[in-house]
């Protein structure tokens, strides 16, 4: 009476019956064989491995945290029951630990080197985004592109022109000023929408939306509103350059492009010096259209891209100007400009014109032209059909685009 012993069968089982089933379960092969510690500790590895894949591989620490979290506790504790299924007997508990410990000290140097990388990466662009970005960046909240990749991005090119006319008579360090000032209203107005200053080209400035930040969805829109505050900028910049000159200020003009499209980013360079940028066809384009806004009188031009890109082709401020092709790009581009106090009438006028003037109706596009006087590409829209009118369609009108076959 005083040998019992519980059991998972009767929590009073006699004694002996303990004895008598384990060498029952001996004769008949069926006894529970415990795991050594050198299967234990292989066992452990093989968990562990897979923790550490997890956390290697996940593209962002907390799936990689959730992940090695549920393969260190439940993986050991399957492994056992499976063992016991076949008559072995395993004890999870080392395994888990073993594991865990593991995993959290991966996970620990990860998220160490992630952080120095976040901090790399805010040094390298920490001058050519704003403030408030960089800290973003160094935050993790905004993540960057490391590699060359192709990506949909917003290109913007703006050169100031009369630069070199108003040089001549400045002095080299007034020179020096009136040049950083222009390039300080323009690069704060592009961190006001948060751009990336991609680089400075003599008195050009380029900027690009959706690199290397990769989750800016609204690259278009920012990339827009730079080119509609453009002229208040520059308006900004003649009054303050005004006080260093005096009225020479009223010569320095600019102009800008913008177009989105797919282009390379990454950086490039040599292995000691590199830099972040953009390149190829989307980026050209952007180029050229800033320099063909000579070509129209005007201080903008936008692309349809753009412009459809920032859900903003209904926009009554914007008037399409014409539809042009550069050289080495096959599409016709139709192009933009900003004409946020142009007279609805006149709106109309230019409108009717471009249609009578893509069709090779010049006389009629002529007479409408002159009646849009407050855009700005109305007198060299109609020195075009003038030109039409007393020599014959131009070689580089050809089925209602002008073709532009010099860069």
């Amino acid at each position: 009476l005083l040998d019992l012993k519980p059991t998972p069968v009767d929590p009073y089982a006699p004694g002996p019956i303990i004895h008598a089933t384990a060498m029952a379960n001996a004769m008949d092969g069926q006894q529970i064989i415990p795991f050594s510690a050198s299967k234990t500790a292989l066992a452990s590895i093989a968990v562990s491995i897979f923790a550490f894949a997890i956390l290697l591989f996940s593209a962002t620490p907390v799936p990689a945290l959730v992940g090695a979290s549920l393969v260190s506790l439940l993986g050991p504790l399957l492994l056992s029951f499976l063992l016991w299924q076949s008559g072995a007997w395993m004890n999870p508990v080392p395994v888990v630990i073993g594991t865990g410990l593991l995993s959290l000290a991966v996970l620990g140097v990860r998220f160490q080197l992630e952080w120095r990388e976040r901090q790399r990466l805010a040094k390298t662009v920490e001058n050519a985004m704003s403030s408030e970005m960089v800290e973003l960046v160094r935050k993790g909240e905004i993540h960057l592109s490391r590699f060359g990749e192709r990506r949909e991005i917003s290109i913007f090119f703006c050169d100031m022109s009369g630069f070199t006319t108003v040089s001549e008579n400045l002095e080299a360090s007034m020179l020096v000023d009136v040049l950083n000032l222009y390039f300080n209203e323009v690069v704060n107005m592009i961190f006001d929408n948060e751009g990336f200053v991609d680089k400075f080209i003599g008195d050009a400035v380029m900027a690009i939306w959706g690199a290397p930040a990769i989750d800016q969805a609204d690259h278009a829109k920012r990339a827009v509103e730079s080119a509609v505050q453009f002229s208040a900028t520059m308006q900004s910049f003649r009054a303050k350059a005004r006080v260093l000159i005096g009225e020479a200020a009223e010569g320095l003009t600019a102009r800008a492009g913008v177009h989105t499209g797919v282009a390379i980013v990454g950086h490039v360079g040599s292995q000691n010096r590199h830099n972040y940028t953009a390149i190829g066809d989307s980026v050209n384009l952007a180029s050229r259209l800033e320099g063909i806004g000579k070509q129209y009188d005007c201080e903008l031009l936008v692309s349809e891209d753009a412009l459809t890109a920032a859900d903003r082709m209904n926009d009554r401020d914007f008037i399409e100007v014409d539809t042009l092709a550069v050289k080495g790009r096959s599409k016709p581009t139709r192009i933009f400009t900003h004409v946020p106090l142009a007279p609805d009438h006149e709106r109309a006028a230019y409108r009717s014109a471009l249609e009578f003037y893509r069709s090779g109706q010049f006389a009629e596009a002529l007479n409408l032209f002159e009646k849009a006087t407050s855009i700005a590409p109305y007198k060299k829209m109609g020195d075009r059909c003038r030109t039409a009118l007393s020599s014959g369609t131009p070689k580089s009108f050809r089925e209602g685009v002008w073709h532009f076959d010099e860069k």
